[in-house]
């Protein structure tokens, strides 16, 4: 655990490269990972883990709480218990993580809930780097966007809500073999330029060249704002490439929220012909656009039950 005796003071430091990490983590014990970052405020990067393995957690691989501006870099992280990589009570913008290989994230029951449905990336602040990293199996999910209405603990503000926060950056991350999604938003994130809870002007958040297959949905977002699918490609995912529940802000225009320029195929050669449906379900909302997306081997395109705008389609 690295822990400072007052936030913000920048006197605990991690600099840590090319080392081992096995058979760690204490399961039914709170916050002991195998790394944990508590409470240390802005470290300016001037922390960082780098090249390390990590595997055979009995509770997570990697905590990082009201820690800012944190690099996670090149590491290799393998068969963990709960979530691997968390940003802990939506306390945390500014780190980079970046490069890392997290494999075979599986479910357990003598941890927090949320590691009953653990994902390899546990993101409960949107202000924060994501590129370049891959997950491959887990019983459940590669990205889980899982932003509280308001910080909890001593933290705790009546008048900032993290679901208003706009994204940092989401740009080429590979999943797949997950028992659940590739990437989910569950349950709301509406970005505005605004972080107090009052509504502000409509901000878009891009998640860039996402690539998911074999998984049972490629990505879910259930009650969104803003949210936009950019380069997106999805191939032999069980039910559905891409699946919006509700859009909830009435200010935005159409082109806010959307698909574009995606690729999601079905099935390919050698593979069961049996996945992938559908290729987008549309949310029960109007607003959605879909533009430029491309189609192979798929039965149904979309379904839809609300208006709906297609561009070259």
């Amino acid at each position: 655990m690295i822990h400072s005796r007052s936030l913000g003071l920048n006197v605990a430091r991690v600099k840590m490269e090319y080392v081992e990490l096995r058979n760690m983590g204490q399961a039914s014990h709170l916050e002991r990972y195998p790394i944990n970052f508590n409470v240390l405020g802005d470290v300016h990067f001037d922390s960082y883990i780098r090249g390390c393995s990590i595997h055979k957690s009995f509770n997570r691989a990697m905590g990082i709480h009201n820690t800012h501006h944190l690099l996670i870099e090149h590491n290799v992280i393998y068969d963990i218990m709960g979530g691997a990589v968390c940003i802990e009570e939506g306390l945390g913008h500014g780190n980079q993580i970046e490069y890392n290989l997290v494999v075979f994230c599986k479910q357990s029951t003598s941890l927090l809930n949320g590691d009953i449905t653990p994902a390899a990336f546990l993101v409960t602040n949107p202000k924060n780097t994501f590129q370049h990293n891959a997950v491959a199996g887990g019983t459940h999910l590669g990205f889980w966007y899982h932003i509280p209405y308001k910080f909890s603990g001593t933290e705790r503000n009546e008048y900032i809500c993290p679901q208003n926060y706009q994204l940092g950056l989401f740009a080429n991350n590979t999943v797949h073999s997950q028992g659940w999604f590739g990437l989910w938003i569950y349950q709301a994130y509406f970005p505005h330029c605004l972080e107090r809870c009052s509504y502000g002007c409509v901000m878009i958040a891009q998640f860039h060249s996402l690539n998911v297959w074999n998984c049972e949905k490629g990505a879910e977002v259930v009650d969104i704002g803003a949210i936009q699918f950019v380069n997106p490609v999805m191939t032999h995912n069980k039910m559905v490439g891409i699946e919006a529940k509700t859009i909830i802000c009435s200010q935005m225009h159409w082109g806010d929220v959307g698909v574009y320029n995606a690729t999601i195929t079905a099935y390919s050669a050698g593979l069961s012909e049996s996945a992938s449906y559908r290729g987008i379900v549309l949310p029960f909302s109007k607003g959605f656009e879909v533009n430029g997306a491309t189609f192979i081997n798929v039965a149904v395109a979309a379904t839809a039950c609300c208006k709906t705008r297609w561009y070259s389609a």
